[in-house]
């Protein structure tokens, strides 16, 4: 996150299970970042249903940088998650629609629309080109009972 254009690393969790954008309120406290009052608080539930707090406010757009060479301004739900300072959720998932190596915990490329809106120097999505073949040895200067060595 760039807050006051100054970088500031956090992790970040990807979870579709949660339907916005998340910002741990202890971030928000530390960092003085703006917020402003939501006009309907949002209720928060578990998967059981069962009801865990209120969102009552938002941030002020930042600046969210990803992987690097992903930029956007996003408004986060303020929200207690010291565990996940930052929570990506579903809709920022469908937004930007990334490929991931969830071995490696890497993404590996971004949808079409991010192309356009959202990457600086970005490579394309897509397989890996294949590698350049070795350059060919000029043997002849070799005796011929090497060559099988090469």
């Amino acid at each position: 996150l760039y807050i006051d254009s100054r970088p500031v690393t956090l992790k970040a969790l990807l979870d579709s299970g949660c339907e916005q954008s998340l910002l741990d309120e202890r971030v928000v406290e530390r960092w003085k970042i703006p917020t402003t009052r939501l006009p309907t608080p949002l209720s928060v539930s578990s998967l059981d249903n069962k009801s865990l707090t209120t969102i009552t406010h938002q941030t002020i757009p930042l600046r969210l940088m990803v992987s690097g060479n992903h930029s956007e301004m996003i408004k986060f739900f303020v929200f207690p998650s010291p565990q996940s300072p930052v929570v990506l959720g579903h809709s920022w998932l469908l937004q930007h629609n990334p490929s991931l190596d969830w071995r490696r915990k890497k993404i590996l490329g971004w949808s079409p629309e991010c192309a356009q809106k959202c990457l600086y120097s970005a490579s394309p999505v897509g397989p890996p080109s294949p590698p350049t073949p070795p350059e060919e040895i000029d043997l002849t200067t070799v005796p011929h009972v090497y060559h099988d060595l090469s």
